[in-house]
């Protein structure tokens, strides 16, 4: 036979034609394309997610310096502890250690 590929498997040999070894290939590629997208998926998935967290916290902690409690209490609506780069004595009425805190 030309073209045939003997395949030992154990005690079992298993004879593949050209043809059967083209269905091989293409199986093996059809998995391997898959794979491929599967893997390309998760690294976009994650990318997202890293960039939307950057975003999210950009938003947030981007401003520091407020005027006043109502400036404050728009971007950090239950105010902000002593350790918070926005705190301000001038701000924590109560002197509790938590700046513009609704009560």
């Amino acid at each position: 036979m030309l073209g045939a590929m003997v395949l030992w498997l154990g005690s079992t040999a298993i004879l593949l034609s050209d043809k059967k070894e083209t269905t091989v290939q293409a199986s093996e590629e059809k998995v391997k394309g898959k794979t491929d997208a599967k893997e390309k998926a998760k690294q976009e998935a994650e990318a997202q997610a890293k960039a939307q967290q950057q975003q999210a916290t950009s938003t947030t902690s981007g401003q520091t310096s407020f005027a006043n409690c109502t400036e404050l209490n728009k971007i950090y609506p239950n105010g902000v502890a002593s350790d918070h780069p926005a705190y301000k004595s001038k701000m924590d009425r109560d002197k509790d250690g938590y700046a513009c805190e609704r009560n």
